[in-house]
């Protein structure tokens, strides 16, 4: 097993980086949303794109592809939400968590992210969408964990190279952030971090970047 920890929401995903790269822990978090913020986001957005979002969603997270189990025997931690004693002086490598609190991160030896976007263009949600729709890059960046959402330096990044769907994308961005960055940092303590400045933020798209992201050529 690795010397290092993984944390996330319980989700296939999630499995799959376990199982590539077997690390010693597993912290998976159960915080529920919020009601307020459920609220906030299902009348931020028409009923198309929720639907087309959650269609998505479905998709990926119950594709073939992905394991419906840890495969291995790691020492797994079921917590609502990391703490720091969980992770103290620990590499901790985090994708979709929980915004980790400040204590955490300094208590730890050192917290990183895995992006499925590329990094410091597309922040935030969905950002393998709102890439492809708007022509951008499409890629995986591994960041620095900061009390900001995907605001801590970059450490490494890889981009897409052919484009073949939302779903299929998403799964060689998961492939190429598991095999190529999170491996690469788990055997290199000294990667030079470059700056992750600029950018913006990006929530649920709306149905029309949705069909963009579908049907650019």
């Amino acid at each position: 097993m690795k010397d290092f920890v993984l944390v996330g929401k319980k989700s296939k995903a999630l499995y799959f980086i376990a199982n590539e790269l077997k690390p010693k822990k597993v912290i998976i978090e159960t915080t529920p949303y919020k009601n307020k913020f459920l609220i906030k986001k299902v009348f931020s957005i028409s009923p198309f794109s929720a639907v087309a979002n959650y269609i998505l969603g479905y998709l990926f997270n119950n594709n073939t592809a992905l394991p419906d189990k840890i495969e291995y025997s790691p020492e797994i931690v079921i917590t609502d939400r990391v703490k720091y004693s969980q992770v103290k002086n620990e590499r901790v490598c985090c994708f979709g968590s929980s915004i980790i609190r400040k204590r955490t991160i300094r208590e730890s030896k050192e917290i990183v992210n895995l992006h499925l976007g590329w990094l410091p263009d597309y922040k935030g949600c969905k950002a393998e969408i709102w890439s492809r729709a708007q022509n951008g890059k499409v890629g995986a960046t591994l960041h620095k964990v900061v009390p900001e959402i995907d605001a801590g330096s970059i450490l490494l990044r890889s981009e897409l190279e052919n484009y073949e769907g939302p779903i299929k994308a998403k799964i060689e961005l998961l492939t190429i952030g598991t095999h190529s960055l999170i491996k690469a940092w788990i055997e290199n303590n000294h990667i030079e971090p470059i700056t992750n400045e600029g950018g913006k933020y990006y929530s649920t798209p709306p149905f029309n970047i949705i069909m963009k992201a579908l049907f650019r050529k």
